[in-house]
């Protein structure tokens, strides 16, 4: 049989760790008479007035506490990264090109009103073949693999 888990019982709030008040609840609730101050001078290690999930010497079963979280390390995202995403956006049919139309469709979603130039595609079509390839896009056509 499984061992019972009276930490969970006990934490009514489910905060993973049991105040007086929780403690008296569910004592009172199952009519025992218990010195809730004598408990917590002899659970609550660290005097911080709650008997934390490390400190209950009770049955606690095989379920504990979710690990901690862990802070999500802020770093700077990766320029070429972002470059590549933006050229997926305006690649529409997802051919690992950006065609003329779609260079111009992508102007157009900016709604700046200002049209793409006829130099400007052919800057950006560095090798005339008809389309932007990644390369061409990040300003690296001689550079083949990403």
């Amino acid at each position: 049989p499984p061992v019972p888990n009276d930490f969970k019982h006990i934490d009514s709030n489910k905060d993973w760790k049991i105040s007086r008040s929780e403690a008296k609840h569910y004592f009172d609730r199952k009519g025992q008479n218990i010195d809730i101050d004598a408990l917590f001078k002899s659970e609550d290690t660290d005097g911080d007035d709650y008997v934390s999930w490390e400190e209950f010497t009770g049955p606690k079963g095989a379920e504990g506490p979710p690990p901690p979280r862990q802070k999500q390390q802020t770093q700077e995202p990766d320029p070429l990264e972002q470059v590549a995403a933006i050229f997926q956006q305006m690649d529409s049919d997802g051919d690992g090109r950006i065609s003329k139309e779609e260079l111009a469709n992508a102007f157009d979603a900016l709604g700046s009103g200002e049209k793409m130039s006829e130099e400007f595609w052919n800057e950006s079509d560095a090798n005339g073949d008809g389309f932007v390839s990644i390369q061409e896009f990040i300003g690296d056509p001689g550079h083949e693999e990403l």
